[in-house]
């Protein structure tokens, strides 16, 4: 049985390798960066594309940390639907809210960049 890599999985949903790359920055600079304070360095970023990009161990989750502590972590599964999580011990009200509202900015942006397949 073959596993499909992420990228090929990625192009079930209409998704090149380019506009995958713009979806996944896209993620980073419009919904980790301003609402859950992951880094704005350009290092980061790129380590957050190319870890789901990697053709041999495409990445599920990434550690970003940001404002949700050590345990920030945003996840992206087969469906190309995007989470942000933090350890239960960081779940405080203000993070709570901040999760919430990165989860309607990420299904909004996946609306923007994903097509259902047929």
């Amino acid at each position: 049985m073959t596993t499909l890599s992420f990228k090929a999985k990625a192009l079930r949903y209409l998704l090149d390798e380019d506009r995958l790359r713009a979806y996944l920055q896209a993620i980073w600079d419009e919904v980790l960066v301003p609402t859950c304070a992951a880094s704005n360095h350009p290092d980061e970023r790129a380590s957050f594309v190319l870890a789901y990009l990697d053709p041999e161990h495409p990445a599920t989750e990434f550690r970003f940390q940001g404002r949700l502590g050590f345990g920030g972590k945003f996840w992206l599964d087969d469906r190309l639907v995007g989470r942000v999580t933090c350890y239960r011990e960081d779940e405080t009200p203000e993070n709570l809210a901040m999760i919430r509202q990165a989860l309607a900015q990420l299904a909004s942006l996946r609306s923007r960049f994903v097509a259902e397949p047929a």
